[in-house]
């Protein structure tokens, strides 16, 4: 489980450096994949049970909604953590440009969904 920690933290300074060398594409990228390990993490902290024949991320994200009281918080969370995961989704798989200011929107609601992570969760 410490690795995935690393790696999270690996991925988000890997976003960082791939917008400061201007590969935005490859950012987005490992700015949502740092997001979803640390929510694994937390999955694993708690013994939560992924099923095999169902979409992993949305599992992991919905668990973590689901631990989350506040409404208002879950909302936010919940409304980031997808975008970012569309946004992934597009930048690796549709033929469009990622630009420098979309890459920075990225990283800064991964860097938002770990703060909150952090916070919340107390890792």
């Amino acid at each position: 489980m410490n690795y995935l920690k690393q790696k999270s933290k690996h991925n988000i300074d890997a976003a960082k450096f791939l917008i400061d060398n201007k590969h935005y594409t490859s950012s987005v990228h490992c700015a949502y994949y740092s997001c979803l390990q640390i929510l694994k993490v937390i999955c694993i902290k708690r013994e939560k049970t992924i099923i095999k024949n169902k979409p992993v991320h949305k599992q992991i994200i919905d668990y973590i909604c689901e631990e989350i009281k506040d409404d208002k918080d879950r909302r936010s969370f919940r409304n980031t953590i997808y975008d970012l995961k569309l946004f992934r989704e597009k930048s690796d798989y549709e033929d469009v440009l990622i630009s420098e200011k979309d890459a920075d929107k990225a990283y800064n609601k991964a860097q938002s969904i770990l703060m909150f992570i952090y916070q919340k969760f107390e890792l």
